[in-house]
């Protein structure tokens, strides 16, 4: 009886295993099979290189440079031990640090393992001429990114690094993978999906132990596409020079067409770091630097625009009638609102507008702003763009913010009372703004185009970028404009202006200077401005960062104006 039922129980269990076979073997065999002819077959990815930056002249800004890496193939490896002592000795590196890079980063037998990147070519050569002391271990040329002009466009291109956790997470539907190169800020980061070209690779099958048996294809890597800026690199070096030690910020851009022709902030950084890897210590002290080098003053930065607001000031009161040209008011150098005591940075005595924006007069603009109310300060700023992205083509642009009555109430749940109107009206306050935005707001005042959309990059391979701009025209007068235009010029023109130190002769510059009392530190510096009267062909914003008085942010703009003079680039 016992017999039988072993028989039954035996004879079930050859049942399954048979059912099972047919089915692995019948049912599913071309399942299996293929799945087994994928198992064997491997790709070694052979990165395209990344698209090549040039300048407005052709100059080349971020190319690709030969890195000679030194990689050690694992199924070649006969004697790994010794092949990395004699690697260690020729290369002057620490062994173990060697075996350590090639035990992370080995994933199969056939596939090279990068333990040095980046020897010098006589390195490579004295290795290539002794590779019998050291099997297994090869020179793969691989291209690495290379900034000519370094520190100068850190910030305009940013830089590449391996893709981190959240943009692989964002990007991976794009055709993104783990360990890819990608842009980071500036250009690099913007325009990352026309740089980074299509990587190539070679098909491999292997045997059951991983080993190369045999090719079985290959595809050629495609270079990314070329990108030309709108940058002029010799005006570029110029304002980083002038910056050099400075924080603050200097752009210059066409006001018809919106081309920067120059993006400079300042600290910067070296890009180059980035990419060569060994210098985790100079990187980490980029994060940890209290003058934030890594940050974009120019688009990023958020600053009161203390008096170069007053443009706004005086064009919404002329614009609505609040006053006229001839409208008078006595500084004394003080002024009253109940209690509160404002200040004026000097007696000017009785000034009309053109005197007053002449000299910057704070009274007067006191005066003209509780005349005009904050819902009309607020109006004006934004139809100049304050408040809101300019659309430059770099990532991370900070949009700023322009006081109101409901932002106080918002954010400290208090009530507006017309000392806050007294500062909102010569930029000080809850208003914040980029150096960015001061330059188109300043190329609306000469350009009343509405569609300015400032930009960096002109073509992508051979095709120019059309930037979409609407028709639409500054809703302020002609005439309000002008009065505008003419004060801007006499600020610079006339002996007692307050940036009569730019009246260079031929250029016709005109602008206005600002001074921004903060809570810690020097006042904030600026100047903004056009030239030439009449038909403008460029704007330009220098900003110094608690930089003292306006008068050093006019005598970097003068600096910068003699040396692009001598440079013939004017």
């Amino acid at each position: 009886m016992r017999l039988k039922i072993l028989n039954i129980i035996f004879a079930g269990f050859t049942c399954v295993i048979l059912c099972t076979l047919f089915y692995l073997q019948v049912i599913r065999g071309n399942y299996y099979y293929e799945l087994g002819k994928s198992n064997c077959i491997r790709l070694i990815t052979q990165k395209a290189k990344r698209g090549t930056i040039y300048d407005r002249n052709g100059v080349v800004v971020a190319d690709n440079k030969p890195s000679f890496d030194v990689v050690a193939i694992p199924q070649e490896l006969k004697d790994a031990d010794s092949s990395f002592d004699y690697l260690s000795r020729l290369l002057g590196k620490n062994k173990e640090e060697l075996l350590r890079k090639f035990n992370l980063g080995r994933w199969a037998p056939f596939a090279p393992v990068v333990v040095v990147r980046n020897i010098s070519r006589e390195e490579a050569i004295r290795l290539e001429e002794n590779k019998d002391n050291a099997p297994g271990i090869e020179i793969e040329i691989n291209a690495q990114r290379f900034y000519p002009l370094g520190e100068a466009t850190s910030h305009l291109l940013g830089y590449i690094g391996q893709i981190d956790r959240f943009r692989i997470t964002r990007l991976k539907d794009y055709g993104y993978k783990i360990k890819d190169m990608v842009g980071y800020s500036g250009v690099e980061e913007y325009y990352d999906n026309f740089l980074r070209g299509e990587d190539g690779g070679t098909q491999v099958e292997v045997d059951n132990r991983g080993r190369q048996v045999r090719m079985l294809g290959a595809r050629a890597p495609k270079q990314g596409r070329n990108v030309t800026l709108t940058i002029d690199s010799r005006m570029q070096k110029i304002a980083y020079n002038l910056l050099e030690g400075k924080k603050g910020a200097i752009i210059f851009m066409d006001p018809r067409d919106g081309e920067i022709l120059c993006l400079v902030s300042s600290p910067a950084f070296s890009p180059n770091v980035f990419i060569e890897r060994d210098n985790d210590a100079l990187i980490n002290s980029y994060f940890r630097d209290s003058s934030a080098p890594l940050l974009n003053r120019a688009i990023k930065g958020l600053y009161a625009p203390g008096s170069v607001f007053k443009v706004i000031t005086m064009l919404s009161a002329l614009e609505t009638g609040k006053i006229t040209p001839a409208t008078s008011f006595f500084c004394n150098g003080h002024f009253f609102l109940g209690a509160h005591e404002f200040s004026c940075w000097e007696a000017h005595g009785l000034q009309d507008l053109r005197q007053a924006v002449v000299h910057s007069c704070d009274v007067f603009f006191y005066h003209l702003g509780l005349m005009a109310g904050p819902d009309l300060l607020n109006k004006y700023a934004k139809e100049f763009g304050l408040g809101s992205l300019t659309l430059i083509d770099l990532p991370a642009e900070s949009k700023g913010q322009v006081s109101s009555r409901m932002l106080k109430k918002m954010t400290r749940n208090e009530t507006w009372y017309n000392g806050d109107t007294v500062n909102f009206s010569i930029g000080q306050g809850d208003l914040l703004v980029t150096p960015i935005q001061m330059v188109k707001m300043m190329a609306l005042v000469v350009s009343e185009n509405m569609g300015i959309r400032p930009h960096v990059v002109k073509k992508v391979a051979d095709k120019e970028i059309l930037y979409k701009a609407s028709e639409s025209k500054l809703k302020i007068k002609s005439d309000s404009l002008e009065k505008a235009r003419s004060y801007l010029r006499a600020v610079v023109q006339d002996n007692t202006g307050t940036a009569h130190i730019l009246e260079i002769e031929k250029l016709g510059i005109a602008g206005k200077t600002g001074t921004v009392q903060v809570a810690k530190g020097k006042p904030h510096a600026w100047f903004v401005g056009y030239f030439p009267q009449g038909q403008p062909q460029l704007v330009f914003c220098v900003f110094l960062e608690n930089g003292g008085s306006s008068s050093n942010a006019c005598v970097i703009a003068r600096q910068m104006f003699e040396e692009m003079l001598q440079q013939k680039i004017l």
